[in-house]
Formats: structure tokens, sequence, C-alpha cells
């Protein structure tokens, strides 16, 4: 897949974990922290422009958030690095080279954060 394709609203794309989302996890009587992969799909996704369509999707965007994530079920005692458990997801760096209503279009492997605390603010438009 070309890194120069837009990211849409659509239940076949998805953010994934590119490393371990370590999460406190029961283990008998303690909570241990365990590694899980994270994926997010972006069909449900939420801020996204309606006004701009690839494919007939709606423009996934930096403004763009999944209302969660999944994979990381059993570890119910939050992220390590994130307090995040099932959480929303979103691209965090563009290469802002491509707008739709102020904001840069997310692209094919553009950095993102899984599983967030929650959806955050709203980003700064251009």
């Amino acid at each position: 897949m070309s890194n120069k394709l837009s990211t849409r609203k659509d239940g076949t794309n998805f953010i994934t974990s590119t490393g371990p989302d370590v999460c406190k996890t029961p283990v008998g009587s303690s909570m241990v922290p365990v590694p899980y992969t994270s994926i997010a799909f972006l069909g449900s996704s939420i801020r996204v422009n309606n006004t701009v369509r690839w494919n007939g999707k709606a423009d996934f965007m930096l403004n763009s958030r999944t209302p969660n994530s999944i994979g990381t079920e059993p570890g119910v005692g939050k992220g390590v690095a994130q307090a995040g458990h099932l959480g929303p997801a979103a691209v965090k760096v563009t290469t802002g080279s491509v707008f739709s209503s102020g904001w840069a279009t997310a692209k094919h492997k553009d950095k993102a954060v899984i599983n967030m605390a929650s959806p955050g603010p709203i980003e700064k438009k251009r």
C-alpha cells in the first residue's frame, strides 16, 4: 500500500500498535503488566470531514478519532504508559501537505496513538 493513500472512515481502514500496548492485567490476586497488540477500526470514527470524501467515504483527519480500540480487553487495570483501556485512537503526526476543512488529512503510515484515556481536545486548524 502506498504511503500517499488518504485515510477515510471505513471499517477496512485501521490504526494498529507497532509495539506492545502494556496494560495492567489481573493474574491471581496481583495486577501485572502484560503486553498486547491494539487495533482501532475507522468505520465508526468521529470528528471526520463529511464534505470531503475519498472513494465515497468521509475524510479521516488530524482531528478525527475512533471511539474505541480492541485487543487489550483483559488489561482492566488500564495502560502502563497511558491510563487507557479500550480507548480511542487518533493520528498525531501527518505530513501536512493535504488539508480538509483546516485539518491535515491523515495518510497511510502516519504516526498515531492508540488506546488513549480520552478522545482529547480538538486539534488546532491550519
